[in-house]
């Protein structure tokens, strides 16, 4: 300022919140300051995104487990639904054997002709594809019994595979189940004459319906009935003449297993199979797979034992991984979304509460912005013994007539910025600027050296203006001020108090590029400073004072106090 003002009359630069700003670090060293500031930043968002994420992936994780869980649970009940449709067969199945079997003991003149009985299980059973009436007979009565059947059937003869699958007349053996009649005979009448115990397959199933006189069940086998590859089992129930307990032949039922499971299982879903596996073979293929098979091998499995007469039975049901994936819900991924989105929004919620604070910081001494941080809506304080610097910079009247606005405003922001520094490096509290005027105080933290320190600031800020052509008044006074943040959409922080008023006035009365002190600054410094006295003066509101001219020369005998 050229002119002197009233210090009672000089007006707070305000801050505003959120204001876009460019502020220098405060600190010892700017690129330090910077450092120590992004990484405490840094730090603390990354905090904040390893345990955002950290327990969102956690989430996310579990979510999807019991999603996964859900899915194969879901799967469970469907396949063990269908599969009880499948064992409701097999155990219906069964009950037609022993039905039929029963019937032909009551009424063994006509097994052959049960057409009525027979017709009725088939209809109730749509997956038996025929039941038969098997005559047991000795090796010796062969040909009697061939004789006998030509009667009503001339074409009639007792057969047998050979190693091609064909049908051939039955070699000499000890005992023959023969199929004497079936039902329906269409479509089955290639099985009539057939010699059941030829195959090692039925003649093991025979022998044990035969023994125990209970139901017996075959492995998979060939269809003699069939012309291409279809494979099935046989349900065999032993038919005893109720006098002698002889074994007078066998009932069986054709089972075709396709037609079992197209019956009970109405439609596999893509991305699973289905398979029904012998536990009594050695085979390990399935009897019948429905679906890729390599899916058992990497997918998840249900299984249901069922036994079949007296054959244990294994149905398995498999989903692929893929498919598992496929019907999982998107909530997990919903949340997941809603744990990354979250986590950035309070991670932007920090960076601007950290940001706000930082501005606080750096326009307002740090034990003030902390109590602001914290909540405080009035901070006014008083101290008792404070040192105050007043820095005007002389002939700027002139200087701003001279430049343009972009010069005037980058001389000020260097010129400000070198005195921020100054004013940090010496523990010392910038306090505003007004106009082309520089304040700062020291002492607010209750430090008894601040005194000096002032005074090397001074010291400083004459050096730095005068290295950029500029010339300064200096003013220090050192007493009681009170100090306080007013506004609540703009806070400024300011000191009020004569202290404030007689160390404008020693600025206002100063001379270029000297340091003009206050009678009780002068005498607070004592002897570590040689000083001139000024003739008294009378000043705006203080009245008459007498100030001392610190000597330009004596910079080496202010000493640096310790911090």
């Amino acid at each position: 300022m050229d002119e002197g003002t009233d210090g009672d009359e000089r007006v707070s630069m305000p801050l505003e919140i959120g204001a876009a700003v460019s502020l220098r670090p405060r600190g010892r060293s700017a690129w330090s300051s910077i450092v120590r500031a992004l990484f405490a930043m840094r730090a603390g968002e990354l905090a904040l995104w390893i345990v955002g994420v950290g327990a969102t992936g956690t989430a996310f994780v579990e979510m999807r487990a019991a999603e996964r869980e859900r899915v194969r649970l879901a799967f469970a009940r469907e396949a063990l639904g269908s599969f009880d449709l499948v064992k409701q067969e097999l155990v219906a199945a069964t009950d037609v054997v022993a039905g039929y079997a029963n019937h032909l003991e009551i009424v063994p003149r006509e097994r052959c002709y049960s057409q009525s009985y027979a017709r009725s299980a088939l209809a109730r059973h749509p997956s038996l594809r025929g039941l038969s009436w098997d005559t047991v007979i000795r090796g010796d009565e062969l040909a009697s019994f061939e004789a006998t059947q030509r009667r009503e059937r001339p074409a009639f003869r007792v057969t047998e595979r050979n190693a091609r699958g064909d049908l051939v007349p039955v070699g000499a053996r000890d005992r023959y189940v023969v199929v004497t009649c079936i039902e329906p005979e269409d479509g089955n009448a290639k099985a009539i004459g057939f010699d059941l115990s030829s195959d090692p397959v039925r003649a093991e199933a025979i022998d044990k319906t035969l023994v125990s006189h209970t139901p017996a069940a075959t492995a998979r086998i060939r269809l003699v009935q069939e012309t291409g590859r279809a494979v099935g089992v046989l349900l065999l129930q032993a038919v005893v003449d109720e006098a002698s307990r002889a074994n007078l032949g066998c009932v069986s039922a054709v089972l075709r297993i396709d037609d079992l499971f197209d019956r009970s299982l109405r439609s596999i879903p893509s991305g699973s199979a289905v398979a029904l596996y012998d536990g009594a073979s050695d085979e390990q293929d399935a009897l019948y797979t429905v679906g890729d098979p390599a899916i058992e091998k990497s997918g998840y499995r249900v299984e249901l034992p069922v036994n079949v007469a007296d054959r244990p039975w294994l149905l398995r049901a498999s989903i692929a991984p893929g498919e598992v994936e496929r019907r999982m819900s998107m909530q997990p991924w919903a949340w997941f979304v809603a744990g990354l989105v979250t986590t950035w929004l309070a991670s932007r919620t920090l960076r601007s509460q950290r940001a706000a604070r930082d501005l606080l910081r750096n326009v307002l001494p740090r034990h003030i912005a902390e109590r602001l941080t914290q909540g405080r809506r009035r901070v006014a304080e008083r101290h008792d013994n404070v040192s105050v610097l007043f820095a005007d910079l002389v002939g700027f009247t002139a200087v701003a007539g001279r430049l343009g606005a972009d010069e005037l405003v980058r001389m000020l922001d260097d010129l400000f910025s070198g005195f921020d520094r100054i004013t940090d490096d010496l523990g010392l509290e910038k306090i505003k600027t007004i106009g082309d005027c520089y304040m700062l105080v020291g002492g607010l933290k209750g430090d008894d050296d601040h005194l000096y320190r002032t005074v090397q600031a001074a010291r400083s800020l004459l050096a730095f203006a005068r290295r950029r052509g500029l010339e300064l008044r200096v003013g220090i006074h050192v007493g009681p001020v009170i100090a306080g943040v007013i506004g609540r959409r703009r806070l400024a922080f300011d000191l009020w108090g004569d202290t404030v008023n007689i160390a404008s006035r020693m600025e206002s009365f100063g001379v270029p590029n000297r340091i003009v002190l206050s009678d009780e600054a002068y005498a607070a410094l004592g002897e570590r400073i040689r000083a001139e006295c000024r003739e008294p003066m009378s000043m705006k509101g203080v009245g008459e004072r007498t100030s001392w001219l610190l000597f330009d020369d004596d910079a080496s005998q202010v000493e640096r106090p310790k911090r």
